[in-house]
């Protein structure tokens, strides 16, 4: 969640501004798990890539050990970027690959590369990765019956 604060008020912020918040504001950064009840946070006086690593970071400190966090995001560039650092114990959700992307991806995997090592790399689940060769193989062959 990300949260725009001032020291008049609190405001929930959309997609914020990569550069630093004018007139003394901050913006925090947070995690939660509802389940147990912690959570995970950081007040910046800006938005980028560079926040967001430090944000995981921190996320990735609070999570138990042998436990996984899995972050709902939306599609802000820091979210999207392939400059993020995701600690292994980190999926981000939510972002959207081409169609293009996914063949690329599914290739990488038929040429031998590890399942586990370009989830890693796309930030993407390794059930999604796995999912996308069925329906790249359907696509092969409708395209070969037309």
């Amino acid at each position: 969640m990300g949260w725009s604060l001032s020291t008049s008020h609190i405001a929930v912020s959309g997609a914020g501004a990569a550069h630093p918040i004018k007139g003394g504001q901050r913006l925090a950064f947070g995690a939660l798990c509802p389940k147990k009840g912690k959570g995970a946070g950081l007040v910046l006086p800006y938005c980028d890539t560079g926040a967001m690593n430090e944000h995981l970071k921190e996320i990735a400190q609070a999570v138990d050990p042998g436990a996984y966090a899995v972050l709902i995001l939306d599609q802000a560039a820091w979210h999207t970027t392939p400059k993020l650092k995701v600690p292994r114990n980190i999926t981000l959700n939510g972002k959207r690959f081409s169609a293009k992307m996914k063949l690329a991806a599914v290739q990488r995997l038929l040429r031998g590369e590890s399942l586990e090592a370009l989830s890693r790399e796309l930030n993407a689940p390794a059930h999604r990765l796995s999912d996308w060769r069925p329906r790249a193989d359907r696509g092969r062959e409708r395209a070969k019956g037309a």
